[in-house]
């Protein structure tokens, strides 16, 4: 996609090589000569009206300005694509109508968008753009989810109703979505979440299992993990045995979940001091019993250091 300082720059050569100032480009324009000034430096773009033209006064076409054929017949509106990536939308949505940008975010794809990135999904889609008033969040959301377009949903999750939330994560859990489960489960209450994973596992869905018991409580992963014992399912006893086992870990370290933000990093940070202590202390003798009580000490702290970690990022990650 098309890079502003590039464009600035060629329009800077195109002009020069035509013996225009940025006066006489500006008024052939019916600009500004700060506006034209900007282009040049990559401050900002020329305006999707003046493109035209301005390829017209510079001798190229506009493809050529911008230097991406697939931008260029987005703006002029030569065509729709199939599919944009988050940052070739952003790349163009300053330079389309609001209208023409909620046509684009149905195409935007999300190929590879797997359940982990999904809850870390670091792309931000330029919604400002698409000027949404408070009634339509919920619509394009809903409409967003339907699609199957995570890039959008993970925007506008976190403005939905809450009608709408739940009705969306029990069809994402029926449906055994994973990407949409992992989005909406940290917004539902602790009873919905715990109904959730007991249909996970009733369904033998170990993946959404996995997601949803990080909600569930003690005693429902205990219940689960001695049927999935008696049922013989080795992947269900495993998925729930390395939960079961960070909530003992958790609560030998005094967290349940109930801390604040800011109660769990100061016990991480606490944590972090006394592990910093007991290295600088390492027994001399490797194969003595001190070195063994010191070695599992060491893997317990950074094990409840971990569990904090994870914590924090199921109750406050992005």
């Amino acid at each position: 996609m098309f890079n502003m300082n590039e464009i600035g720059n060629k329009i800077s050569l195109l002009r020069k090589s035509a013996n225009l100032t940025q006066m006489e480009l500006a008024n052939r324009l019916g600009i500004s000569f700060q506006a034209v000034s900007n282009w040049e430096r990559g401050i900002s773009m020329p305006d999707i009206s003046n493109l035209g033209l301005l390829a017209e006064i510079l001798g190229v076409t506009v493809d050529e300005l911008i230097g991406d054929k697939k931008a260029s017949d987005i703006i002029t509106g030569a065509d729709t694509p199939d599919s944009i990536s988050v940052e070739e939308f952003n790349a163009v949505s300053p330079l389309l109508s609001p209208e023409k940008n909620r046509e684009l975010l149905d195409v935007i794809k999300t190929d590879g968008i797997t359940e982990q990135s999904a809850e870390k999904l670091s792309d931000s889609v330029n919604l400002a753009a698409c000027s949404f008033d408070s009634a339509e969040i919920s619509a394009v959301a809903e409409k967003a989810y339907r699609n199957g377009n995570v890039s959008v949903f993970s925007v506008l999750k976190e403005y939905l109703d809450d009608d709408t939330r739940d009705r969306l994560l029990t069809d994402a859990v029926q449906a055994g979505n994973l990407s949409f489960t992992a989005l909406l489960a940290k917004y539902a209450d602790s009873d919905t979440l715990e109904k959730h994973f007991y249909t996970a596992f009733n369904a033998g869905n170990c993946a959404l299992t996995a997601i949803l018991s990080r909600y569930a409580s003690n005693d429902a992963c205990a219940h689960c993990f001695n049927t999935a014992v008696e049922n013989n399912s080795v992947a269900m006893v495993a998925i729930l045995s390395r939960r079961l086992s960070k909530l003992s870990r958790r609560r030998e370290a005094g967290i349940d979940g109930s801390e604040t933000r800011e109660q769990l990093e100061e016990k991480r940070q606490k944590l972090l001091e006394e592990l910093r202590v007991k290295k600088m202390n390492k027994p001399h003798d490797p194969d003595g019993s001190a070195y063994a009580k010191w070695e599992y000490e060491v893997d317990c702290l950074e094990d409840a250091i971990d569990d904090i970690d994870d914590l924090l990022d199921e109750l406050y990650g992005d």
